[in-house]
């Protein structure tokens, strides 16, 4: 296959749009701080933002080995080859890689002895090299895509470069809002009521809230309705307002989910932050009323 740039930057349009939508992304990427990059990596994944996370990660080693992830400008050849040999471990690669151009290059990075290099194959003696080539990915995938190289095997390139991001469920986002909002009035108000926190027992506090928090979550019956309220590409056989029945309920990866029959007659699963309960909206609905 010849690389294309369409796919690279599809997905930094997409991080760079998702920035906007999820405010622990943009967070993750001007992060420093080790500890508190391993706690936005573990929130981030219990939100379905793994992929992206990973991305980022990708993104800010290449530029903190001087390179970019979508070069704009024409790649010079010694450019090229200055970053393959500055990157390359053994002295050996080093100095196979300090003339290879366009043609040599499409050779040996669709020969065996690019496996060899890369350390996936022994050499003789059964010693394996480094791999060579794996801090030199971005511009490798770029040089390809400016000189329409053929691959043969798309595994010799960045994921990056030939398969899109997936998209991202965006009314996730509310879930993350109403978290934060309900762990920071937590918080505040045990704050206020100044608790000394040193003296509780973390893990039983932790147990109970958790507990707590389930029982309430699980507070909707077989057999009631639901509405959707909210539309999103993201999730196919719904209508916007329609009501549907509640076939069952569960807590999967922390969420609330409810099984229904969709519009395609199929029995599935959905996160309930999509919809509301019909009781809900009529109780709101006559609150407003009320207060008219």
């Amino acid at each position: 296959m010849k690389l294309t740039s369409e796919i690279i930057q599809t997905n930094l349009d997409k991080l760079e749009s998702l920035k906007k939508d999820f405010q622990i992304l943009n967070d993750y990427y001007k992060e420093t701080d080790n500890e508190k990059l391993k706690l936005m990596y573990s929130e981030g994944r219990n939100y379905g933002l793994l992929s992206y996370m990973l991305f980022i990660d990708f993104v800010k080693s290449v530029e903190k080995l001087n390179q970019q992830v979508f070069y704009n400008k024409k790649i010079k050849l010694k450019e090229f080859q200055s970053v393959l040999v500055d990157n390359a471990s053994d002295l050996r690669v080093k100095q196979l890689l300090k003339s290879k151009g366009k043609v040599s290059f499409e050779k040996l990075i669709n020969s065996p002895k690019w496996d060899l290099y890369s350390g996936n194959r022994r050499r003789r003696g059964g010693v394996r090299y480094h791999d060579n080539f794996v801090s030199s990915s971005a511009i490798i995938a770029n040089f390809c895509i400016q000189n329409e190289i053929e691959i043969q095997d798309t595994s010799r390139i960045s994921d990056y470069y030939y398969k899109p991001l997936y998209p991202i469920d965006i009314t996730v986002k509310k879930e993350i809002e109403l978290t934060n909002n309900l762990v920071g009035f937590m918080f505040d108000t045990l704050s206020k009521e100044q608790y000394d926190f040193r003296r509780i027992n973390v893990d039983n506090i932790t147990r109970f809230i958790q507990l707590e928090i389930e029982k309430r979550m699980k507070s909707i019956d077989k057999g009631e309705s639901v509405k959707l309220i909210e539309t999103s590409d993201f999730y196919s056989g719904l209508a916007p307002n329609k009501v549907y029945t509640v076939i069952s309920k569960d807590i999967q990866s922390g969420r609330l989910t409810v099984n229904i029959q969709n519009d395609l007659g199929f029995n599935r699963s959905y996160p309930y932050r999509i919809f509301e309960t019909v009781t809900n909206l009529r109780n709101s609905a006559l609150d407003e009323l009320l207060n008219f």
